[in-house]
């Protein structure tokens, strides 16, 4: 808040990020599977940390990059059908 009695502007977004407290600017569609399965492969610079931070926040969020956020990825493209346990039960 400005203490100078001057104005301050607040814009605010109604539609919000694609996530509460996801980074801003990132969203699951902007990432490839390609890119993702690369990265957890070990290939340098398949994905930013950032990009990996993402992918856990909204994956299984253990605070890691892992095969889980994968799973949680592909499961929000469509690829693995939404309740498919991980043994494909």
């Amino acid at each position: 808040m400005p203490t100078d009695g001057g104005t301050m502007i607040v814009e605010l977004n109604a539609a919000g990020p694609d996530a509460p407290g996801a980074p801003d600017g990132l969203s699951m569609d902007m990432l490839s599977d390609a890119g993702i399965a690369d990265a957890l492969m070990g290939v340098p610079d398949a994905l930013t940390d950032g990009e990996q931070d993402f992918l856990d926040f909204m994956g299984n969020n253990n605070g890691q990059f892992d095969v889980g956020d994968l799973r949680a990825y592909l499961m929000y493209t469509g690829a693995i059908p939404e309740g498919t346990s991980p043994a494909g039960n």
